[in-house]
């Protein structure tokens, strides 16, 4: 009965095959990369935003923040002239 162990390593497999050692390099093992994931659905590339992009949102969101900060510190001023 033949015998085989494999010793994986980081450039190539190396295994035992009835006592004679054998080199697979990783290139032949592996299987071609297919362009879908494991349910067969095509993947989708997603786009990066640009640096741009991204400084609009960071803009967009602080603005929201002070706007936010304006109306509450705008309250607290009435309910206080409100009491006196």
């Amino acid at each position: 009965m033949p015998q085989l162990l494999i010793i994986r390593h980081r450039y190539g497999d190396r295994y035992l095959h009835n006592g004679a050692l054998q080199i697979a390099l990783h290139t032949q093992i592996r299987k071609p990369v297919m362009n879908r994931n494991t349910h067969g659905e095509k993947r989708r590339k997603v786009d990066k935003a640009t640096s741009f992009e991204r400084i609009g949102w960071i803009e967009s969101f602080v603005g929201q923040l002070r706007l936010l900060v304006k109306l509450r510190h705008h309250g607290e001023d009435t309910i206080c002239r409100s009491r006196a």
